[in-house]
């Protein structure tokens, strides 16, 4: 799939999500985006906020012609994920435009690669990164360094 970094933002975020999060206000945030001209999304596809996020784009899908990519940073990622966990995610993959699998098995290090790769084809992206020490507050500081338009919820 040919990714236009033009019109695409990427999708980060913890996978605890507190009590505070105005789900109605992120789905308003994403339909914006969509209405600014972004029709591509790229989602880390983490429990939590990638897949709240995940389940609000799909629906937008119904009204307006976006993709949705799910960026698997490798082939096992549910491996440890509860049989409900599970079920959501495979159900996800199934629902996405586009899986870019980003390396065939897990190595330390490629859950970076995968946030790389996403900062790397975007050109925007909506964070949810509350903890200073997590992989959602790294891609933050990564796309704020490479100069993407951020939105931090």
């Amino acid at each position: 799939m040919i990714i236009n970094k033009y019109k695409t933002c990427a999708i980060t975020g913890h996978r605890q999500i507190d009590l505070d999060l105005d789900y109605k206000y992120l789905e308003r945030v994403l339909e914006q985006i969509i209405k600014k001209g972004f029709d591509t999304f790229l989602i880390g596809m983490a429990i939590g906020f990638d897949t709240i996020c995940f389940k609000m784009l799909y629906k937008l899908k119904q009204k307006y012609d976006i993709k949705l990519v799910a960026c698997v940073p490798f082939p096992e990622q549910a491996e440890k994920f509860s049989i409900s966990q599970k079920e959501e995610y495979e159900s996800l993959l199934e629902k996405a435009d586009h899986i870019e699998i980003i390396s065939q098995k897990y190595y330390k290090g490629c859950m970076r690669k995968r946030n790389e790769f996403m900062i790397d084809n975007a050109i925007a992206l909506v964070a949810y990164a509350k903890k200073e020490k997590s992989g959602a507050m790294q891609t933050y500081n990564m796309a704020i360094k490479k100069g993407l338009a951020v939105l931090k919820i």
